[in-house]
């Protein structure tokens, strides 16, 4: 029988329609839009295949350049250690052209992220009610050993 003291604390966020939840810091809803399921899963991939800590990425980074202050939409810290990334030095990238994916491509990304999105949220569902249902097992078999 589990206590009230080996029992952590379940923390429930509501995102509101239409929003996603910031992957870097937890709090922001950003708009449920396919470039934010684009940033969001670039975000992710820097932070669980590259071993970037979230502490050294920066979202929506204000860029100045002349009087314009573009942003960017992720910015890594300079102090930002990464053992997987060899050192890239400015010059080995400064003459190559910046690419983008056809908005097609882009939209298609996002589908599939958005649908990863829902069926990892399904998956915890349901296995929070697995849990919950286990749990129920284990206390009405410890409760007949006990009396």
């Amino acid at each position: 029988m589990t206590t009230d003291a080996e029992v952590s604390p379940v923390h429930a966020i509501i995102i509101a329609q239409g929003k996603v939840l910031d992957f870097i810091d937890g709090r922001t809803q950003r708009p449920d839009t396919p470039e934010e399921y684009v940033r969001q899963e670039i975000a992710k991939s820097l932070v669980r295949e590259y071993k970037y800590a979230k502490a050294d990425i920066e979202v929506e980074f204000v860029v100045r350049v002349g009087t314009r202050k573009p942003r960017a939409d992720l910015r890594l810290s300079s102090r930002a250690p990464c053992p997987s990334i060899p050192h890239i030095d400015t010059t080995d990238f400064s003459e190559l052209e910046i690419v983008r994916l056809k908005n097609t491509d882009e939209n298609a990304i996002a589908d599939l992220a958005e649908a990863s999105a829902k069926a990892r949220a399904e998956a915890d569902v349901i296995e929070r009610s697995i849990a919950h249902q286990a749990s129920a097992i284990i206390e009405r078999f410890m409760s007949v050993q006990i009396t």
